[in-house]
Formats: structure tokens, C-alpha cells, sequence
């Protein structure tokens, strides 16, 4: 993938004649300038650039997109600056459903968030520390009076209060983001994108690939369906966990927190192969009722890091060529714990990482340049595996 400004360019714009990746240097008709005076740049950043297709932190006049700045003439859109005049394509004035108004409702969702999630924090542990004091059998002078009901009702009543209006903001803030930042970004790099933010795989299909174990809880959102370079993948995040309670005490064990992949292979190859980090304890089985063995290849150091199990070991060496191999530990070490399965023309991959993708981070202002180089991040792993896929024979 190559070297790209976090903002795309605009199609309108000719730059037949740009030198593209023009960096620190005075060219007035460079596709990217940096720290230097840009009349026609399709990227202007950190200078003046009075036509630039899109400016960054400086005066511009005539920039398709202007931020941090003063941006007098013909700005799709401003950000933290004076906008004079819009683009009349984005309805004049500012935009009533553009990207800044809409950014400012993200922010003052998050700031609500992040308060009433600080609030109640301190509500449970104030409660927690009065509950530890009572059953410690300390005495006071307050022993029998009301305040040990009193302390109690000021702590939990709030939480339940504030609890479902949160989930309600959350959800809400949600919703803008993803339409905002992830939806726009997957039309832009990829193709027949089907994109369903609440959505995302079933525990059937999860458990037929024996990417991992099933417990019983399930969660799944943020599904994508999509090609990319003419390879057709699905991907979800999906949280699976396993929950017992014994009345006085319970505890949860998390199986898999991530993201998992599914990748159409174009050589069919029928019989299962499993490849997963041996840090990974919660591998699963393929149901297609054949049993797999385990499988020692020649490479010592990939044997210490995965686990290989297949029907056939000729399946095995076939497919994990030392270059594919070389990928799968890039791809580890990058990403975190896989769990892989090839098998019917397909190839599933779990990164146990513990993270949700194209997510807002609540604890963090807002900032349009930052959640668009975090989105990025969560497109170019894709990318990467899809160039993984590429590895197979």
C-alpha cells in the first residue's frame, strides 16, 4: 500500500503535472508540499497554500479543505477556523450536515460519556469502601443510625439513574462515528462494501471454522463485507466468553476479543489446516469430521511460536512455504495472537488482541486527522492479510 495523505484527494482537482510525493521543498505544483509555499497544491501542509486542494494549519484562501486555520474562499469545509464562504456544492454557509457540526455533536456526546462514566466510577467505589468498612465490623458512632442505608441509596440510585441514559449516548455517538469516519473510509478503498456496524458473524459460522471455542457468551458487531485487489473478505469483531456462578462468587473467562476474517482463497483446498500462536488456549475444531494431528515443520523457530494441526502433513508443508510463514509471524508480532484456518477454498483468521476496531475512543477529544489515521490502521490490516492470502500456494 502506498504512502498516502490522511485526506483524499479530490477527483475534480487536476494534478496531471503534480510531482506527488514532493516533500520539504518549494513546488508550486507539487501534489504533496510540507512547510512550504504551495500555490497549486493537490496537499498543502503547514504553510501558506492559497490554492491548495487541501490545507492544513495555515492560510488558505481558496482550500478545497482548510483546518486549524483561517480559510477564507471556497472551503468544503473549516475546522477550528473562520469560514467565510463555502463550497456551493456543500449547500452554502456552514454545511447543516457537515463534517464539523456533525464532529461538534460527536464531542459534546463524548464529554457527557466520559463524566458520567467518571461519576459513577466513583459512586462503586465509594460504595465499595462503605460495604468493606461495614463487614470489617468497624465501629463508629454512627453504628446504628440511618446513614448506613443513607450512604448505600446516594451511591447505587445514581449508577441505575445514569446507567441506561449512557448505553442510550453510547450507542447514539456510536452511530455518527461510524458513519462519519468508517463508512466514508471503506467506500473509499475498497469495492461492493456492505457495511453493518450492529451486525457481524454467527456463532454457527464461527464454530464450523474452529477458529475458536464457543462459550456461552457472544458478541459481534461492526460486519464488512467488501473486495479488495479482487479478493472477496468478510470481518467482524467478535468477543467470545465463558461465565459460571456459584451463588457467592462468579467469574468470566474471555475466549477470543478481537477481530475475525474470512477470505476467499481461489485454490480449493479441502482438507482443514489449523496454524495458531501457542499463546492462543482457546482454539477450536473444524466440523468436518475428521480429526487433526498435530504437525512438526522444518523451521524450529515457527514451531516454538504456532501450532500446526491438519489431516495430512503434505497439506501442511505444502501450504506454509517459508515465505507464508515468515508472513504469519509478521503478522503475529504486528497484531497479536491468530488462530487460522484453511480449508474449502477459504482461509478464516482470528487476532486475539483485546481490541474493538474502528471504535471512538470515549477518554479522548474528538480530533478529525487522529480518528482518521486510527481508522486507517484498522483498513490496513486487511490489507495486510489479504497480502498474506497472496502467500498461498
Amino acid at each position: 500500500m502506498s504512502e498516502r495523505n490522511p485526506f483524499d484527494l479530490d477527483p475534480s482537482q487536476d494534478l496531471s503535472n503534480a510531482d506527488k510525493f514532493s516533500l520539504v521543498r518549494d513546488d508550486p505544483n507539487a501534489g504533496y508540499n510540507n512547510s512550504v509555499p504551495a500555490q497549486n497544491a493537490g496537499y498543502g501542509y503547514n504553510g501558506q497554500m492559497p490554492q491548495a486542494g487541501y490545507g492544513y494549519n495555515g492560510q488558505m484562501p481558496q482550500a478545497g479543505y482548510g483546518y486549524n486555520g483561517q480559510a477564507g474562499q471556497n472551503n468544503g469545509y473549516g475546522f477550528n477556523g473562520q469560514i467565510s464562504r463555502a463550497d456551493p456544492s456543500s449547500g452554502g454557509g456552514n454545511p447543516p450536515q457537515g463534517i464539523y457540526e456533525t464532529m461538534q455533536k460527536m464531542e459534546e456526546l463524548r464529554k457527557s460519556i466520559y463524566s458520567r462514566g467518571v461519576f459513577m466510577a466513583l459512586g462503586i467505589v465509594v460504595l465499595v469502601i462503605f460495604l468493606f468498612i461495614v463487614m470489617a465490623g468497624t465501629r463508629t458512632r454512627y453504628r446504628s443510625s440511618s446513614i448506613y442505608f443513607i450512604i448505600p441509596l446516594l451511591t447505587v440510585i445514581p449508577v441505575f439513574v445514569m446507567a441506561p441514559g449512557m448505553t442510550k449516548k453510547k450507542k447514539q455517538l456510536k452511530q455518527m462515528y461510524k458513519e462519519t469516519f468508517v463508512n466514508q473510509l471503506l467506500q473509499q478503498h475498497f469495492q461492493n462494501v456492505m457495511y453493518d456496524w450492529n451486525g457481524g458473524f454467527s456463532e454457527s459460522q464461527v464454530r464450523h471454522s474452529g477458529m475458536c471455542r464457543l462459550g456461552n457468551r457472544y458478541h459481534t458487531e461492526d460486519y464488512i463485507s467488501a473486495v479488495w485487489n479482487g479478493v472477496h473478505f468478510e470481518q467482524a469483531d467478535v468477543k467470545i466468553q465463558y461465565h459460571t456462578s456459584s451463588g457467592r462468587s462468579s467469574h468470566t473467562t474471555t475466549y477470543f476479543e478481537g477481530r475475525m476474517f474470512v477470505f476467499e482463497y481461489s485454490r480449493k483446498m479441502t482438507l482443514p489446516l489449523q496454524v495458531h500462536s501457542k499463546s492462543f488456549r482457546y482454539s477450536g475444531k473444524p466440523e468436518y469430521g475428521m480429526d487433526l494431528q498435530k504437525v512438526e515443520l522444518e523451521d524450529v523457530s515457527f514451531n516454538k511460536r504456532f501450532v500446526v494441526k491438519s489431516t495430512s502433513p503434505h497439506d501442511a508443508f505444502y501450504v506454509l512455504t517459508p515465505q507464508m510463514m515468515q508472513r504469519i509471524t509478521y503478522m503475529e508480532q504486528t497484531y497479536g495472537r491468530l488462530t487460522m484456518v484453511i480449508v474449502n477454498g477459504k482461509l478464516y483468521v482470528g487476532i486475539d488482541n483485546r481490541m474493538d476496531a474502528f471504535d471512538p475512543q470515549f477518554s479522548k477529544p474528538i480530533e478529525y486527522l487522529r480518528e482518521r489515521q486510527r481508522m486507517l490502521a484498522d483498513v490496513k490490516v486487511i490489507e495486510d492479510l489479504i497480502q498474506l492470502l497472496n502467500c498461498l500456494p
